[in-house]
């Protein structure tokens, strides 16, 4: 008697090529190595980290010829180059960081004739949040103003005497607050975060809050170390300073964007590069006078070193 073959099943069939089209569509799961964990990490009892950074500031005025002709050189284009270097210690432990903030400004611009350097100092004690998801840049304490000339070269660390809330911390530029807050979960490629903070933009221009959106675009691997690279883009209402609402400016929207690095095993900023704008407003004599701010800011990679004695 011829042996007899049962035929397969034409549903079992179509069920069994499905699973298989199903299984071999589904994506793998993301690999840890392509994983961030972002934490900042504070520096060790007898090491130092090391931040640099730049920032130009340009103002230009928007206004027709006939009033830059009476306004004369008053109109001309204005640059300030503010170069930047902070020291991070933990003299007393982890609980608080002492970041030694100097700033130099002087003029720049292909017509700069003023050599003046400005210098300023700011001592200030931050704290430092166990979990890592809050950074330890320097920030304005409650009514202080951005450039301190009452105490430029101050000899003793302070703490602010009401410290606020992180998310309520007032940055000295926009710059300094893109990785202030980081996520308190790993992040896969192409994820976000979004958090807002109160800024400062060109350390007299004007104030406002700016909602930050950080995009995890990739992580490189560069000899040891893993390097988190962000996109990074914030907006928000920038009320302009006192003597420009005198004069009749209004608030206006600013932008701001670039891309910022962090060193996963180091638990710190690497390069960044952000270009910012804003453009006040007022109506002179029944003219429209624009006030165009534009920032370009530059941060090194946080370096270590050991404590100086």
């Amino acid at each position: 008697m011829p042996h007899r073959v049962t035929p397969v099943s034409r549903v079992g069939f179509c069920l069994g090529a499905a699973v298989l089209v199903i299984s071999a569509a589904a994506p793998p799961p993301t690999a840890p190595s392509q994983q961030a964990h972002l934490v900042w990490r504070a520096p060790g009892k007898n090491e130092q980290f090391i931040g640099t950074s730049s920032v130009q500031h340009n103002i230009t005025f928007e206004m027709s010829e006939v009033f830059k002709k009476m306004a004369g050189h008053r109109a001309d284009p204005i640059y300030v180059v503010e170069d930047r270097s902070r020291i991070y210690t933990t003299p007393h432990g982890d609980e608080t960081v002492y970041v030694n903030d100097a700033f130099a400004r002087h003029h720049g611009g292909p017509n700069n004739t003023d050599p003046t350097v400005k210098k300023r100092d700011r001592k200030q004690i931050v704290p430092f949040e166990a979990s890592g998801r809050i950074g330890y840049e320097p920030y304005l304490c409650k009514d202080e103003p951005p450039l301190d000339d009452s105490n430029a070269s101050p000899t003793s660390y302070k703490a602010c005497v009401s410290p606020e809330q992180a998310s309520d911390r007032t940055y000295e530029d926009p710059g300094d607050a893109v990785l202030s807050e980081l996520p308190g979960n790993a992040l896969d490629i192409g994820q976000s975060w979004t958090f807002s903070r109160p800024v400062v933009v060109g350390r007299e221009e004007g104030y406002g809050t700016l909602d930050y959106v950080v995009t995890l675009q990739r992580i490189e691997e560069r000899g040891k170390q893993r390097i988190a690279v962000f996109d990074v883009s914030a907006t928000g209402r920038i009320n302009p300073s006192k003597d420009l609402q005198d004069r009749g400016f209004h608030t206006a929207t600013m932008t701001f964007s670039g891309t910022a690095e962090f060193d996963l095993g180091q638990g710190t900023p690497g390069t960044q590069h952000y270009t910012g704008h804003v453009d006040f407003h007022a109506s002179i004599m029944g003219a429209n006078i624009g006030y165009a701010f534009d920032e370009v800011y530059d941060g090194a990679p946080w370096t270590v070193a050991p404590v100086s004695s």
